[in-house]
Order: structure tokens, then sequence, then C-alpha cells
């Protein structure tokens, strides 16, 4: 079952919402529950969760922030349906443009929590497997070590910033630790330096856009924020032993014939 956490100031509605029978014919169950972002926030850090389904007038700590909160975990963080009246589907309409999954009105009801799953089941499946899949690949680049963590977090800045001309720095910075300690951090973590990493992450993406075939070599290089082709092409052959042009033409080879 998906495990949820209920986030809902009032003591009522949450004791309410949190009994109805349409979390566990959905396949959900309530797993926790906060009063307000900041208890969220704290159970997010010491517990998993694949749903959190926030109110988004609270005190302390409301809908919006705890979903940009959320946000920041990177690769950890579960996916976040906001809820409240039809007068504030201004700021609804302000989360679903910052992340957030879907939108329930309230009250909670077994007809609108029903509903709301059923919206949103196919997009959590999608999201669980890209989750694996993105854990599978960081531990493919690290030699099977696992990133877990501000390790974990970087690593996602790292897969959504290929372009990065300094990520150590940047990535530091939007994490909220100098440079140094997640240098240290990420070396102890996973046995690799963090520019290492983002080279090696770039040059796979590199390698795929390559394998499909519609991107020229200058588009790619641009794409990926090596400063020039010249670079890009030496960079790429002393990884792989091929320019990205041999590359190319070697991967269209084999898929050809693997067609035939």
């Amino acid at each position: 079952m998906y495990r949820v956490l209920l986030v809902e100031d009032n003591a009522a509605q949450r004791f309410l919402a949190a009994h109805l029978t349409a979390w566990a014919s959905c396949g959900f169950c309530v797993a926790a529950m906060a009063a307000d972002g900041k208890d969220a926030m704290e159970l997010l850090g010491r517990e998993s969760f694949d749903l959190v389904l926030t109110d988004i007038r609270m005190p302390v700590m409301d809908g919006l922030a705890l979903l940009r909160a959320v946000h920041a975990l990177g690769a950890k963080a579960p996916a976040v349906v906001l809820a409240s009246s039809y007068s504030d589907f201004s700021y609804a309409r302000e989360g679903l443009q910052h992340g957030a999954l879907d939108y329930l009105v309230k009250p909670y009801t077994e007809q609108s929590v029903r509903e709301t799953l059923q919206r949103i089941l196919p997009r959590l499946e999608e999201l669980t497997n890209s989750h694996s899949t993105g854990l599978a690949a960081y531990r493919a680049l690290l030699d099977g070590a696992q990133p877990d963590g501000l390790a974990l977090r970087a690593c996602d800045w790292a897969a959504r910033h290929l372009d990065a001309t300094a990520p150590l720095q940047n990535a530091a910075a939007q994490l909220g630790v100098t440079p140094d300690y997640l240098s240290k951090l990420f070396r102890k973590s996973t046995g690799c330096s963090y520019p290492d990493f983002c080279a090696r992450l770039k040059l796979e993406e590199a390698k795929r856009l390559l394998r499909e075939g519609v991107c020229k070599t200058y588009e790619i290089s641009a794409q990926l924020g090596y400063r020039s082709v010249d670079y890009f092409t030496r960079k790429f052959k002393a990884a792989t032993g091929m320019t990205p042009g041999e590359y190319r033409k070697s991967a269209a080879s084999l898929q050809s014939g693997s067609e035939k």
C-alpha cells in the first residue's frame, strides 16, 4: 500500500479524513498525521511516505510552503496533493504550477478522496518507477555506491542541471551548504568526487542523445554546457575512445543490425 502523510490543522477534519474507507479501497493507508507543515517536515525527516495530502491554509507553515520544502528533498520527495475549499482555488492553482500532483476540494468525503486517489494513481505509479530507475542509474555511475540524504539530493540537482558550468558551487548554494562541506560529504558517501559524478552523468546523457540521432553534435555540446564543441569532443573521446561522430555511427550500426 502507498503510505500517506495527512497534514491538516483542524483536528476534527484530520480525524474524519484519516478514517475514511476510500484509502484502503484505492491501495493507500494514512501512515501518519501532522497539524502543520513544520510537524510534517519533521515526520518526513524520520519516515518515508509516498504521498503527502496537505491543507493549504495552516498556521506556522502552510501547504504551499510545505510543497516547496518537500520538493527540496529531491529523489526521496513524496508526491503532494493540496486540499482546500473552492475559495482557495487561486492558491491551489499556484501549487499545481509548482509541482503539486492534484487538488482535492474539501470537505474530505469518501467520494472526493476516492476520486482524487483514482486520478493520481497512474501518475504515482509512474513516479515510483522513475524514482527506482533514478537510484539505479546513480548507483551505476557511482560503482555501486548508494547515495542518500544530502548526497542523493546533490545527485538529483546534477541530473536536473546538466548544463551547469560550476556544479559543486551551484549545487551547494541550492542545498544550503558550503562547497567544501558538500565535496567532503559526497566523497565520503559515494567514494567519488562530486565534479567527477557530474561529468559521468553528463557523459551518459551525451551518449543517449547521440544514440537518438536527433541533435547535432554542436547542439548536444551546448545543451550540456560544454564550453566548446572541440572541448566536448576531446572529453568524449578521452572517456569512450571514440569521437561523438564515431559513437553515433557505431550506435546506429548496432541498432540497424539488431533490427534485421
